[in-house]
């Protein structure tokens, strides 16, 4: 644990946590998928809290089902934890754990690619085994989704096409490079033109996901801030341009900046706008899911520092990034305080702005890796003490949380416990899907900071 308000050496006292986390997650994604060498899919389909597999009559957690968005985030998960390895470490089981790792990568690779054939080349939320969409009926059979050639583009395929991008890296095809750069594009050019959709399907109460018409989520552009962070650190120089104006839509169009929204506190970040730009009300509430808005500094920061060391950042380009990183700290300190239960210590799903209450009260583990990463993150930029404290005792909480409520020492591969409630107890909420975190929240989050950790 850490104290309250801790400084930069005791975060490296605790860096060895983090490493244990990370080596003992991908020896069990190891494990488990060479368990069954006819299952080509990255398979964390078990409750963490009771250490027990989904039993295979779940509708839901069946290895029947296969969740596209934990393939696809589980390709770059693995890519870069094998890069960390081998950077961290020489001896051989180490080295074997990364060649098992990219034994993985290629073959799920592979089967993503085929699902995408299937699929007139895009990928769904749910697919069975084969890789074929599926839609789930009102009685709860699985019934066979035909996906239009020229459809919209969705979610699924923003997490496919960046963790295809990423297995290139370790397949080294110059052919599977380019052909997951123009799906990068393709997707970026579909959320650009309104050609998008999410695919995401509400597992649970609280979580209003599914596709509303006239409702805009900032959810795309965000997740394309990370895309573009690799593809530029892997050397694909558009990315920079594509990812300032990723970064620059959601600045515009979710932040109050400026006093945009009179009723709402400067820096409030907003999930959803309306069709023409505007507040879009739950009925009388502005929603905010604080994990989000703290999780877009982290991954702005990140694309940030990444631009700051590219060879074609100009003089224009370098002022845009530094007007950019100005803004992130007072978006991490409004929504950090938005969103913290200090009683129960852990983020809360959702916040009505014009209330200033919870609207869904849970509190996912994902936010807190998230904010660790942004708190670090704005660390490196923030001129005074008093900014830097603020941010040290923010690490401080959701490190401590992450630690005393979500991983214990006897989780399987240290993994997270998805959702606590209010009062703090572990609940078998699904916050998106029922499969554990393939290492793409906590483990990328953890080996970022301890990159900037090392850096101190």
């Amino acid at each position: 644990m850490l104290a309250r308000n801790p400084h930069i050496e005791d975060l490296k006292a605790i860096t060895g946590d983090y490493r244990d986390i990370l080596l003992s997650t991908m020896d069990f994604i190891a494990d488990r998928y060479e368990s069954d060498k006819e299952y080509h899919w990255i398979d964390t389909k078990l409750n963490i809290h009771s250490g027990e597999d989904f039993p295979q009559w779940d509708p839901l957690g069946s290895r029947d089902i296969v969740y596209s968005w934990i393939q696809g985030r589980g390709l770059e998960s693995l890519t870069l934890h094998s890069k960390w390895i081998k950077d961290n470490y020489s001896d051989n089981t180490a080295l074997n754990l990364v060649q098992r790792l990219e034994s993985i990568i290629e073959e799920v690779a592979d089967s993503t690619e085929q699902a995408r054939e299937l699929n007139s080349g895009h990928l769904f939320f749910f697919m069975n085994p084969k890789g074929e969409a599926l839609n789930m009926g009102n009685d709860g059979s699985w019934v066979k989704k035909q996906i239009n050639p020229e459809g919209l583009w969705n979610t699924s395929d923003i997490f496919a096409s960046r963790g295809l991008f990423a297995a290139s890296l370790i397949t080294g095809s110059k052919e599977a490079r380019f052909s997951s750069v123009e799906y990068v594009k393709n997707v970026l050019n579909g959320i650009i033109q309104g050609n998008f959709v999410t695919d995401q399907q509400p597992l649970s109460e609280g979580n209003p996901v599914a596709t509303t018409s006239g409702r805009l989520s900032q959810s795309p552009w965000m997740l394309l801030i990370g895309s573009m962070t690799l593809l530029l650190k892997h050397g694909v120089p558009e990315a920079l341009e594509w990812g300032i104006y990723a970064i620059r839509y959601i600045l515009d169009k979710h932040v109050n900046i400026n006093r945009k929204w009179e009723k709402l506190k400067d820096f409030d970040f907003v999930e959803y706008i309306s069709a023409d730009g505007d507040l879009w009300y739950n009925n009388k509430a502005v929603l905010s899911d604080p994990g989000h808005a703290l999780e877009f500094v982290g991954l702005t920061l990140q694309f940030c520092f990444t631009a700051k060391s590219a060879e074609q950042l100009d003089t224009q380009k370098k002022l845009e990034i530094e007007e950019i990183t100005s803004r992130m700290f007072p978006i991490f300190r409004r929504n950090f305080i938005n969103g913290f239960n200090r009683k129960a210590k852990g983020i809360v799903k959702l916040l009505d702005l014009v209330s200033r209450k919870p609207i869904n009260s849970q509190m996912p583990w994902w936010s807190l890796p998230e904010t660790m990463r942004a708190a670090l993150g704005c660390c490196k930029i923030v001129q005074n003490k008093a900014d830097r404290t603020f941010c040290m005792k923010a690490y401080s909480l959701c490190h401590n949380s992450l630690f005393n409520n979500y991983i214990k020492e006897n989780s399987p591969g240290l993994l997270a416990v998805q959702t606590r409630d209010n009062k703090g107890n572990i609940v078998d909420i699904i916050p998106a899907v029922p499969d554990a975190d393939p290492g793409y929240h906590t483990g990328l989050t953890l080996i970022d900071c301890l990159e900037m950790i090392n850096e101190q």
